[in-house]
């Protein structure tokens, strides 16, 4: 907490959210007023979308593996709010109705005590790398988009949450996506993707139930994650703020 002291200092505090928001002026009430949010900028909403199978055989391509169905993502670290071993668990029990489940972790552990624990908990689930899971640590804008369209679902139970990239990126993509709630993933998407708590036979039944379905789910463009919705409110944040210094060099 006191690293963030040092915000009492700023002019101005832009955040992604509304929870964000609302946790700051909790926290550091005295810093409330100078708050703005704007929303994160997701991928232009008319960029070409590879077809699901295409997505499919370049991820195979990419790790020389066959992609097992159906298909889950998570995209992330593995540091402890992320809440990872939920997903993996997730995946162990959804094995008895499809055995051929495989999920494809995007991003890097976020150090090699996270990674280790996470093969740990692998090797205790008995989920095989490379079979059950997929790992994928670097990968370039196009391919993670091709992650999406490959998936069926894309899963995200993070504890605690500012905003939520991924889930918006998802929805962006044509993915299903399922978030916890309780923090700023739950507001970004809100009326596209369901919110539940962190029960796991609740997201067991959600995820079955998504992953039956055969109808391929279009793009979603969420009219509030674009990059001119984006870029506008901060060029006038930066044309205010620097307004009120020339003001203040003038009077000075």
């Amino acid at each position: 907490m006191g690293s963030f002291r040092s915000l009492r200092y700023a002019s101005r505090i832009v955040v992604p959210s509304e929870f964000t928001a609302s946790r700051l002026a909790l926290y550091l009430p005295e810093v409330a007023t100078r708050v703005s949010v704007v929303k994160c900028g997701v991928w232009p909403s008319d960029s070409r979308l590879p077809s699901p199978w295409e997505s499919r055989v370049a991820i195979e391509h990419r790790r020389g593996k066959r992609l097992g169905h159906p298909l889950l993502i998570y995209v992330g670290t593995e540091r402890p709010r992320k809440n990872f071993p939920f997903v993996l668990q997730l995946v162990k029990k959804l094995k008895s109705e499809f055995p051929d489940i495989m999920l494809l972790k995007i991003g890097h552990a976020g150090n090699e005590l996270y990674r280790r624990r996470t093969m740990d908990e692998l090797s205790a689930l008995h989920l095989p790398e490379d079979e059950d899971i997929l790992f994928m640590d670097d990968v370039s804008d196009d391919l993670l988009l091709m992650a999406y369209r490959a998936s069926d679902v894309c899963v995200l139970p993070s504890l605690y949450e500012g905003f939520g990239l991924p889930a918006a990126e998802a929805i962006m993509a044509g993915c299903s996506v399922i978030v916890a709630q309780g923090h700023a993933m739950e507001e970004t998407v809100k009326g596209y993707a369901d919110a539940l708590p962190l029960e796991l036979n609740t997201w067991a039944e959600k995820v079955g139930h998504l992953c039956r379905e055969t109808k391929q789910r279009p793009r979603l463009p969420l009219p509030n994650y674009n990059w001119e919705r984006t870029a506008d409110p901060y060029l006038e944040i930066i044309k205010e703020e620097v307004g009120q210094w020339r003001a203040r060099r003038t009077l000075a």
